[in-house]
């Protein structure tokens, strides 16, 4: 009996020493990836100084051989930076875009989940389209009301260009010819973006 309770108490210790040596591993090798992200972004930093340091200032006490390929190497190098500004604007949109994007989809998917103390509405999703900026959603909820707190829980994204609305609503029945309906078919629309948001 003094034998089992040793190894278990071995056992315990071993464990919780696995479990730091775990999380202290964890720590450095997320520390490590952290450092090299920043030596990556130091390292471009610096060659686009270096690009835009060369370009606009001459070397002290050298005279130009070529005014004109120097002009040319000015255009470029100036063309260089504005199309890398550009990029990280781009980059940076395009970010904004899919961080929205995923607010939208959380708070859908809380409406139907019923997540944070709200009871889930009752709806089935058929169809859901993101395409040239405009979402489209197509399910059945089980009374109009249901798409209404639905509409209310996408109307508080700020970021709409334009907010949800409803679209088409109409009665589901079970068989062709039934009198019992089934639900209400809805399709919601939301403009997120314009043109320039497509492929996000």
């Amino acid at each position: 009996m003094l034998n089992w309770l040793q190894n278990a108490a071995h056992r315990s210790k071993r464990t919780r020493r696995n479990i730091q040596l775990s999380m202290g591993t964890g720590l450095l090798l997320g520390l490590g990836i952290i450092g090299q992200q920043e030596l990556f972004a130091l390292d471009e930093l610096a060659t686009t100084a270096h690009v835009q340091g060369s370009a606009i200032l001459p070397l002290p006490g050298a005279m130009p051989a070529n005014p004109s390929a120097d002009a040319k190497a000015l255009t470029d190098a100036k063309k260089t930076v504005a199309d890398l500004k550009a990029r990280q604007v781009s980059l940076a949109s395009r970010q904004a875009q899919r961080e929205d994007i995923s607010e939208v989809q959380a708070a859908w998917r809380m409406k139907r989940e019923g997540r944070n103390g709200e009871v889930p509405t009752a709806f089935a999703l058929r169809t859901h389209q993101f395409q040239n900026g405009l979402f489209t959603w197509e399910g059945v909820a089980e009374q109009s009301h249901d798409v209404s707190v639905l509409l209310q829980a996408l109307h508080r994204f700020p970021g709409w260009l334009q907010a949800p609305v409803l679209v088409q609503v109409q009665s589901d029945l079970n068989v062709l010819g039934s009198l019992v309906p089934k639900g209400l078919v809805f399709l919601i629309q939301a403009k997120l973006y314009g043109k320039q948001g497509a492929g996000s």
